[in-house]
């Protein structure tokens, strides 16, 4: 099996952060784009290396060129990026409250982790510890994007506000902080409750096609642009950057998924990918 440099998935997650900090500054200002990204950059680490500690989820491949505290900053990248992109992309499809734009964010996110993880797994990025049904992935993983996107989402949605900087960036780690609790709390009670054995692998399609039909019919509903509220703020920036974001990580991923050649494969991308190109398309033409 042929496989991208590790390099090339670095380079890929230095864009993304970019591309989702000159968003952010042309929707507020340099200064509290800086806030807001470094704030994610710390949850994205934070969750990484709790749900590690946690519950030996998963390791991370020696490939990786710079790590801290076993996870690679290109990870921490990743999710500072895609979480405000996310948020973007919502407004954009016409969610508009906390709650509903929090929903939205993170089916768009765990719909591109759908094309993530098996591939990255296949070509060796990091490994689940133990491997899952699915693909080599437990679904109890997409339950923590959920808790993962969506609660910090929801945070950011429901206090949305204009604050001195310090102060913003307190609220911000306080309310990463509150993630990755309820990631632990999500995370404990799925173990404890054994409900990966609850998944053959059959069944563990079923979550890939929930996912993946219901950004379908949100894709096809889509209602006119909210630009209210912290969401609002960043769709109302246009919507190239965050449509980028996530096509730059999902182009990237499908290469790796037609390199790797595995039918089964291909297949979980060409649904995740068809959902998302469906909503970003959707999300752009939004007015």
């Amino acid at each position: 099996m042929s496989a991208l440099p590790f390099a090339a998935y670095e380079a890929a997650a230095l864009v993304a952060f970019a591309l989702a900090f000159a968003q952010a500054a042309r929707a507020t200002s340099a200064p509290r784009a800086a806030v807001e990204l470094f704030a994610l950059a710390a949850y994205g680490l934070g969750l990484e290396a709790a749900a590690m500690r946690a519950f030996s989820s998963h390791v991370y491949s020696p490939g990786w060129h710079v790590v801290l505290l076993g996870v690679p900053l290109a990870v921490v990248a990743v999710w500072a990026a895609l979480i405000p992109a996310a948020l973007a992309l919502a407004a954009r499809l016409g969610a508009r409250t906390p709650a509903g734009r929090a929903a939205l964010a993170a089916l768009l996110a765990i719909d591109l982790d759908l094309l993530m993880e098996p591939v990255a797994v296949a070509a060796g990025l990091w490994d689940w510890t133990p491997r899952g049904e699915w693909l080599f992935v437990p679904v109890g993983n997409f339950v923590g994007w959920a808790v993962i996107v969506g609660v910090y989402a929801y945070g950011a949605e429901r206090w949305s506000r204009t604050r001195a900087l310090l102060a913003e960036a307190v609220a911000r780690v306080l309310l990463g902080a509150l993630a990755v609790a309820a990631l632990l709390t999500v995370g404990g009670l799925w173990r404890r409750a054994g409900m990966e054995r609850m998944f053959t692998s059959v069944s563990s399609w079923v979550p890939w096609a929930l996912v993946v039909v219901s950004l379908l019919v949100r894709a096809a509903t889509a209602r006119p642009a909210d630009f209210s509220g912290y969401g609002g703020r960043l769709a109302s920036a246009g919507p190239g950057r965050p449509v980028a974001v996530f096509l730059l990580v999902a182009a990237l991923f499908t290469a790796q998924a037609v390199l790797c050649g595995r039918p089964a494969l291909l297949v979980a991308a060409l649904g995740a990918v068809c959902a998302l190109g469906l909503s970003v398309r959707a999300a752009s033409r939004a007015t």
